[in-house]
């Protein structure tokens, strides 16, 4: 072999004993460390359907009993300045009496209970007079694997207005997130395990149901006919069910 050819094949062998010490960093062209991929965002963590009221209402529905005029989707109050926002209207003339209330309800498809639940509400009307007026989200499982056979629990989480636990029965149970009226004209963060405070209030979270039903209302009960005319006008926005861990609503409160 010449000298020349010898030459050669070595420089040839020293390059490729290079290339491969420095495999991972800039891999002399010969292999090329792929970039990290990034971290993938979790299908489905939301177990709520149009939980911004992007769509408008679809997966929405008006809260049973209530008047369907009261539940719109309002475009110009959506929180963080764009979208759209559901809002609730409530209103009572003078010489009415008794309850009622402005709601909106979705169905959870599956068989997740969800653990916990966030969003944010904004009150831009807020005249409850002598009324005792408040705002509720509340879930409510129907057919449930309950040690007393199936049955309709529902758990009812009071966001503001109430100072005192409104009527229910044995079956319905409350919980506080705050006992003061709301703040007016500023959307305000909510947020609480819902799995949790199901199980305390009534000993378990059941693994099976017939209809799993969140809603979100604003209500006026115990109306007297000589009391003042009421009215309540109450948006939501960026509405969550499901992991703590996923909740992607953080409160904006100072």
């Amino acid at each position: 072999m010449h000298e020349r050819e010898r030459r050669a094949r070595w420089r040839w062998v020293i390059g490729v004993a290079v290339c491969v010490l420095a495999l991972g960093t800039a891999g002399c062209g010969l292999l090329k460390a792929p970039p990290p991929a990034p971290t993938p965002t979790p299908a489905g963590s939301n177990l709520l359907a149009n939980p911004g009221f992007e769509l408008f209402a679809p997966g929405w529905e008006p809260l049973q009993g209530t008047d369907p005029s009261g539940f719109q989707v309002n475009v110009t109050t959506p929180h963080g300045g764009k979208g759209h926002a559901a809002r609730l209207v409530l209103a009572s003339d003078a010489g009415i009496d008794g309850s009622a209330a402005a709601g909106f309800a979705q169905h959870l498809s599956g068989a997740e209970f969800p653990e916990f639940l966030s969003g944010f509400y904004l009150v831009d009307d807020w005249q409850p007079r002598d009324t005792f007026q408040y705002i509720e989200f509340a879930v409510t499982v129907a057919g449930g694997d309950f040690a007393d056979g199936p049955g309709t629990y529902t758990s009812r989480f009071l966001i503001a207005g109430a100072d005192r636990e409104p009527a229910g029965g044995p079956a319905t149970k409350f919980t506080f997130l705050s006992r003061a009226a709301p703040s007016l004209h500023r959307w305000t963060y909510f947020a609480y395990p819902l799995r949790e405070a199901f199980a305390f209030k009534f000993g378990k979270v059941p693994t099976g149901w017939t209809d799993l039903q969140i809603h979100f209302a604003v209500r006026y009960e115990d109306r007297t006919a000589n009391q003042p005319a009421t009215s309540a006008d109450v948006s939501f926005d960026d509405l969550f069910a499901g992991s703590q861990s996923a909740n992607p609503n953080r409160p904006t409160d100072p």
